[in-house]
């Protein structure tokens, strides 16, 4: 195949190979090249001379190879030096179009003639000639239409006919005589010269707004249509009828610049990315650039032609491409793929250290664990045809399906598992169908040390050995454990024993009080007696110490047992802890007898008010003070009260101190067990219940008990209490709280919903200072009773019977008498999703046990207040945006407003309107009403 150009000030003539390159340059023993290399417009007259239009450069006429002619302006030849289109027509005279009118050159007279169109400043864009003689001459002011026989003249523009616009880019005829349009922005618009009526082709299509460049009937009368935006063929005369070619199909560029047919019937188009041709019988495309000897550069709009022997020529910014399609040489088999590269993390293989001989048509590569991150890179071996090459592979044993990786020549692979691979690479021309052959590079990628054969094995092995012991140690397990069984057994027994022997000394001991308290009244009636004896009085007297004290040990040894068997309950109360100290100790002061011994108290704490059981910790110290009382002869005994900070927590710790005989390293790990008397080489009575009963009294009070002593300098003990601790398991000392209340003035009404009655206690006693409370036991009677007095605030828990708090919320929310009241629930849930649950129902606020009684007082404070100020503002007369008292209030009670305030406003003329016939029209009693409103 030859190209051959034409270009700026120089002719060039050759015949490369077909895809080879070539430059641009002056060929000895021509005559100078173009006057101008941007070809506008070509065309072909009969003797096969190429008539060029250019810009700036007039016409140049090239004859057998020659520039032999120049018309322009400057040689009055010509109206212009820029031509933008050119027609031959029936009486093979040549026409060209130009900002300046038509330039005619009369073949028989050999000269120009000028040809002025009927509109003004008409910059002509295109020329065709139908069947019938007539010229049509495109333009900026619509199209105007010449007849050669009768030279009449017709003009067709958007005031006079339905064409779309007037900026016209190209027009031709199909096979029915109808004219096709190709306009600037609007698409095509379809001419019927019989009916004078215009169709519009590119209505609801892709071609709407598109830009048409040429439009062009082949030898099959099919209309091919070159745009900004691809190729469109319309096969048939069925307008609805066409198909698009682009990119997507193989071109090498959407924007299509001129369209041209060779005598094999294929479509050769010229585009901004060099020249394709459709091959038509296998409906592909072949492309071409500057690399295979076109023209580099872009191509003009409407700028081709094609000479008697089938030379199509293309114009183009740089000249002139032409060429022959029958000398386009058959495309030689490409040489087979070779790898030529093998990369390890960017690192090559060639060099001293390869492993494989490289370029290779098939060859083996292995390949470490940590090597699996590679490269190969392959080609042909054939420099011609870089550029014109592309490439597929296949990874066998990672994918079977073949990628296209166009004219790339590298592929990477990173972390593929440890196998074996076939690397399979084969190549064609582009565009071209893809052949069977292929070449193959067997890749290898060992696995590591610990992933290898041998590995598994002695994994496996390793396996069957755990397997085996742990099977064998199953079985030592089964004889341990039935062993573990009957000495569970045995042991059971044995406590079972035990708690026998402690029934039968706690019913003893039981049995034992009632003498004891009988025997007491008797005694102490002796003694008061003013006519006893003294030696008498004194022998009543110490039976009657010794009775209090065989009782106080019977107590305590039933004390001791409920603690042991976890019966015991507790009982707290909100009070001052340090005036149950000062008392515990005041008693002890009083009994003391020992003039060398003093007792005292130090309250070292500034918040001695929490919860704890009093009689509980009256034992405690009890047990402490009198254990010191017996070991201590002179010195002090001392109780302090103080706070002590640990783990982020505040704690209340009592520490009763001593200046005794202390107690010995090797007695101290064991003085809280039962039954252990560390001081029995001093011969001090007791039986050794006393310390570990305190150590079951401070555990049931949820805190913890310390020693620490040394020899001969005393013994410190310290209890250690949560000061914020509020026991919510135990059970609540609290004044009692009637089930209804008389409403007391300016005190707000809080309504408690609890189906825990000490829980319920606890809160009723926490709240019975400032706030007038009521009590339900569950969701129905708390909604009964907070339809009936309508209190100011509602505390409710989650969890009760009948009706849970979820839904007792929902129904305060959704009644309009009872919708504006605030809710808090309680409940020991404090998850994100029960959370959400709870203020999805309509809460107000949201509290988790255990509680602190201040956090609740200050929730319920917070949302009275707030209340207080909404109400405050809607009493104050000051203008409220709607906004704003929309956000203050919830749904129901908005639209409780807007219909107050429409029926207020729609009877503010009816002097007989009053509070009753209100309420009946919002459907609410009377009282009901003044309650919401006043809320």
């Amino acid at each position: 195949m030859d190209w051959i150009q034409w270009s700026g000030a120089s002719f060039i003539t050759n015949k490369p190979s077909f895809f080879n390159s070539w430059t641009i340059d002056k060929i000895p023993g021509t005559i100078n090249g173009l006057n101008d290399k941007e070809v506008m417009t070509i065309c072909i007259d009969k003797n096969d001379n190429i008539w060029m239009g250019t810009d700036g450069g007039g016409i140049n006429v090239n004859k057998k190879g020659i520039n032999a002619e120049f018309y322009s302006a400057k040689t009055g030849d010509v109206s212009s030096n820029s031509f933008l289109a050119s027609l031959k027509d029936a009486n093979d005279d040549l026409w060209f179009g130009s900002q300046q009118g038509i330039d005619i050159y009369r073949h028989h007279e050999k000269r120009f003639v000028h040809y002025a169109p009927m509109a003004q400043n008409a910059i002509i864009t295109s020329l065709f000639e139908d069947e019938n003689r007539n010229i049509w001459i495109g333009s900026n002011e619509g199209i105007e239409i010449y007849n050669l026989a009768s030279h009449q003249k017709t003009h067709l523009n958007t005031n006079n006919s339905a064409l779309p616009t007037n900026e016209i880019r190209a027009i031709s005829e199909d096979i029915n005589g109808n004219i096709w349009i190709g306009t600037l922005n609007k698409g095509v618009a379809l001419y019927q010269p019989s009916s004078k009526e215009m169709l519009y082709l590119s209505k609801d299509t892709i071609l709407c707004e598109g830009r048409i460049n040429q439009i062009f009937r082949d030898s099959k009368n099919q209309m091919w249509v070159a745009t900004n935006d691809g190729l469109f063929l319309f096969p048939t005369s069925q307008l609805d009828n066409f198909r698009i070619y682009d990119s997507k199909n193989g071109l090498a560029s959407n924007l299509i610049s001129s369209v041209q047919e060779d005598d094999e019937g294929n479509i050769w188009v010229s585009t901004h990315d060099g020249i394709s041709c459709l091959l038509v019988n296998d409906n592909r495309f072949h492309n071409y650039d500057h690399t295979d000897g076109a023209l580099f550069g872009t191509y003009m709009t409407n700028s081709t032609a094609k000479s008697s022997d089938g030379t199509i020529y293309f114009g183009s910014i740089n000249g002139v491409c032409f060429f022959n399609p029958k000398d386009k040489e058959i495309k030689k088999e490409i040489p087979p793929v070779v790898f030529n590269e093998f990369m390890i993390h960017g690192k090559s293989m060639q060099g001293e250290n390869n492993e494989v001989n490289l370029p290779v048509q098939r060859g083996e590569m292995e390949l470490n664990h940590d090597q699996n991150i590679f490269s190969v890179g392959f080609n042909v071996m054939d420099k011609s045809l870089q550029g014109n090459i592309e490439y597929a592979y296949r990874m066998e044993g990672l994918s079977q399906s073949w990628i296209n990786i166009g004219d790339m020549n590298v592929v990477t692979f990173r972390d593929i598992p440890y196998r074996n691979y076939d690397l399979q690479v084969k190549a064609r021309y582009k565009n071209d169908p893809w052949k069977d052959s292929y070449t193959t590079l067997s890749i290898k990628v060992h696995p590591p040390l610990w992933q290898s054969w041998w590995a598994k094995t002695l994994y496996f092995l390793s396996f069957s050995l755990i397997i085996f012991f742990m099977i064998r140690s199953y079985k030592r397990r089964l004889k341990l454990r039935n062993a573990l069984v009957l000495e569970k057994e045995r042991a059971q027994k044995q406590l079972e024993m035990k708690e026998e022997r402690l029934v039968f000394y706690s019913n003893i001991t039981h049995e034992l009080k009632t003498p004891l308290t009988l025997m007491l009244g008797p005694l102490e009636d002796l003694q008061n007696k003013a006519d006893l004896q003294k030696e008498h009085q004194k022998k009543i007297s110490l039976i009657h110490k010794s009775t209090i004290r065989l009782l106080s040990l019977i107590s305590q040894i039933l004390e001791f047992r409920k603690t042991e068997t976890h019966n015991k309950k507790l009982y707290v109360v909100k009070e001052d802890l340090a005036d149950k100290i000062r008392e515990v100790v005041m008693k002890y002061r009083e009994l003391n007898r020992n003039k060398h011994l003093s007792i005292e108290v130090k309250i070292e704490t500034p918040q001695t008010v929490i919860y704890f059981d009093p009689e509980v910790i009256t034992m405690v110290l009890d047990n402490l003070i009198s254990n010191s009382l017996k070991f201590t002869q002179k010195g002090h005994i001392t109780v302090t009260l103080h706070s002590v900070r640990a783990n982020n927590l505040d704690h209340t710790e009592i520490e009763v101190s001593d200046s005794g005989c202390g107690i010995s390293e090797e007695d101290l790990p064991h003085i809280f067990e039962r039954y252990y008397n560390p001081r029995k080489k001093k011969n001090t009575p007791g039986f050794g219940i006393g310390l570990a009963f305190v150590k079951n009294l401070v555990e049931l009070h949820e805190g913890k008990i310390s020693v620490e002593s040394k020899p001969n300098k005393g013994a410190i003990f310290r209890v250690r209490l949560m000061t914020q601790n509020a026991y919510p398991d135990a059970n609540h000392i609290v004044n009692a709280v009637p089930d209804k209340t008389v409403h007391i003035k300016n005190k707000p009404i809080v309504l408690i919903v609890e189906d825990d009655h000490d829980m319920r206690g606890y809160i009723a006693d926490a709240l019975k200072g400032g706030y007038e409370v009521m009590i339900a036991g569950d969701g129905k009677t708390g909604l009964e009773a907070a339809r009936e007095s309508i209190p100011d605030l509602i505390i409710s828990d989650i969890m009760m019977p009948i009706m849970d708090g979820i839904e007792f919320c929902q129904q305060i929310k959704n009644d309009l008498a009872t919708s504006h009241i605030p809710v808090i629930l309680l409940t020991a849930k404090d998850d994100i999703q029960d959370k959400t649950e709870g203020y999805s129902s309509g809460a107000n606020s949201y509290i988790t046990k255990p509680f602190n009684e201040a956090l609740l007082r200050s929730r319920i404070s917070n949302l009275l207040e707030e209340r207080k100020k909404i109400a405050a503002l809607f009493s104050s007369g000051k203008t409220i945006k709607r906004s704003q008292m929309q956000e203050s209030l919830n749904q129901i009670d908005n639209e409780f407003l807007e219909k107050f305030t429409r029926l207020i406003e729609s009877n503010l003329k009816n002097d007989k309107i009053n509070t009753p016939e209100i309420a009946q029209e919002l459907s609410m009693s009377y009282s009901s009403l003044y309650r919401k409103i006043k809320a």
